[in-house]
């Protein structure tokens, strides 16, 4: 009985020892430990032992804090740091799934914690960070060196960031972009993939968000089918006088569906004019009350360059090349042409802009040279510098191309590829900047009209509101970030339209049928 007792007490002891220690110490040092949490985080262990103790004397609203503050910090810094940040916030946002899982026991409250930080952290500068998050899954998309399992777990990933998003407008306007350059281009590495990334869309956002991505896919399968149909009529239509030397692949893509792209007024060689001219017919036959327009900025090329050598043989290689290059090289096919061209005379022969000739011309005359022997410039620069205008001295690693200069076939042109794509050297910065301003302006006048869509609903419900509770509604029916200015502009749009009215009281509108 006496080793009962004394074991007893014992625990009891202990119990009091404990219980002390918790009130006392850990109890009333709660901020000063989970302080240092950012120093233990990556150590599990230490990480969920700090939990327990924690959860001793009921600290988690305190530790949820400390969590909040990391995650928010961490976001913050690589936001910062990085130019192409998503990536590695996809990495730090699995990392910090992983110390969810492992070390705070997979508890509702921090996860609701990690959430609402991804989401202000992210949301700081919405705009910026949705384009971001597009750009990287045109990336992702285009990647041929991973496999589809791994693109599919990396997609997957960056839908968790996406989920956080408030301007997934945004998002939308720039992967319609992308996608539009990738489905073009055949650059994506699968088309498997491309619906995948949808569906996971669709599922997020609904099938109003992703119809007209959709509708970009049913056109290429369309043009597949007109192109093939085209072919059959011009073969039982013009038989063996039909003109093959060209092969022109067609993509008819809906206006509603694509980013808008302006015409080009190009000068086509003949052996196109036949076919567009034929197409043209075609179309007008077969879908009346459709009118075709030609976007050939959109189009690339596959070109034979064929130099002549000494030896008598002819070298020959495949070039992939876009439609104002390709114009471009067609106009030294003439004999007369092979002493060269004046950039201005090439100009005035395809109807392309001179800054436009210039970024051409630096493509096919100046790309980038590992060495002598593989090169990428099909064209060389005949002008000597003292047949030029004088200049003032350039900067060291500019270029400039005047009117007058002169370029010809280079005649030491190799490359070891049979096959070579050769890139547009424009102002890369510049374009990207023009994209993004396009881009821009579209959503500004889709959130425009949102916010009249919406206030209009609203109004025509309620008859009469003051101001502050109908803008209070109009943010909660938006499914993006608005600005109180923004809709106090809408608003005052809305009156001038007479679709509404300022009432008898104070701050109050009036709606008019």
């Amino acid at each position: 009985m006496d080793n009962e007792a004394s074991t007893y007490l014992d625990a009891t002891s202990k119990g009091l020892v404990i219980k002390t220690l918790e009130t006392n110490l850990i109890e009333p040092n709660l901020n000063y430990i989970l302080g240092g949490f950012e120093t233990v985080v990556d150590e599990k262990y230490a990480c969920k032992g700090m939990f327990n103790m924690v959860g001793r004397v009921e600290g988690y609203e305190v530790m949820r804090e400390a969590v909040g503050k990391w995650v928010k910090g961490k976001c913050a810094n690589i936001i910062k740091a990085e130019k192409e940040p998503i990536s590695s916030l996809v990495t730090f946002r699995s990392s910090v799934d992983s110390t969810w899982r492992t070390c705070f026991n997979s508890y509702e409250g921090f996860k609701t914690t990690i959430k609402s930080s991804f989401e202000e952290s992210l949301n700081l500068d919405g705009r910026s960070n949705a384009e971001a998050m597009a750009k990287y899954v045109d990336s992702l998309q285009k990647n041929r060196k991973k496999t589809e399992g791994e693109l599919e777990k990396e997609l997957k990933d960056v839908m968790t960031l996406f989920r956080y998003l408030q301007d997934k407008d945004v998002f939308e306007e720039f992967y319609k972009n992308l996608l539009s350059k990738r489905l073009l281009g055949d650059k994506s590495s699968s088309v498997d993939l491309e619906r995948f990334f949808i569906s996971e869309l669709k599922t997020e956002c609904g099938s109003g968000y992703t119809g007209k991505i959709e509708g970009m896919f049913k056109d290429m399968a369309l043009s597949d089918d007109i192109t093939s149909n085209y072919y059959a009529h011009v073969n039982d239509k013009f038989g063996d006088s039909a003109d093959t030397a060209v092969k022109m692949k067609l993509w008819v893509l809906t206006t509603g569906y694509w980013p808008s792209e302006k015409n080009l007024e190009l000068i086509l060689p003949t052996e196109l004019q036949v076919h567009q001219r034929r197409f043209e017919t075609y179309y007008d036959d077969k879908y009346q009350g459709r009118r075709v327009e030609w976007k050939h900025n959109l189009a690339t090329c596959e070109v034979e360059f064929k130099l002549p050598k000494k030896s008598g043989e002819v070298y020959k290689r495949s070039l992939d090349v876009s439609c104002q290059q390709a114009l471009t090289l067609c106009c030294f096919n003439s004999p007369e042409s092979l002493s060269g061209l004046t950039v201005s005379s090439l100009c005035k022969s395809t109807g392309i802009d001179l800054p436009s000739m210039i970024g051409i011309i630096k493509s096919l005359a100046h790309g980038k040279q590992v060495d002598k022997s593989n090169t990428t410039r099909v064209l060389k620069k005949l002008t000597k510098k003292s047949d030029s205008t004088p200049q003032a001295k350039e900067p060291k690693g500019t270029l400039t191309i005047l009117p007058t200069d002169v370029y010809g076939p280079n005649v030491d042109f190799k490359n070891s590829r049979a096959r070579l794509k050769i890139l547009n050297i424009s102002n890369r910065r510049e374009e990207d900047t023009l994209l993004s301003q396009k881009a821009h302006d579209s959503i500004f006048r889709d959130r425009q009209h949102q916010i009249d869509a919406a206030c209009i609903r609203i109004m025509k419900a309620r008859k009469f509101m003051s101001h502050s509770s109908l803008v209070g509604e109009i943010m909660e029916q938006l499914k993006f970030k608005a600005e109180n200015a923004d809709i106090k502009k809408r608003i005052e749009s809305l009156i001038e339209r007479e679709y509404m009215e300022r009432g008898e009281e104070r701050g109050a509108y009036n709606y008019l049928a």
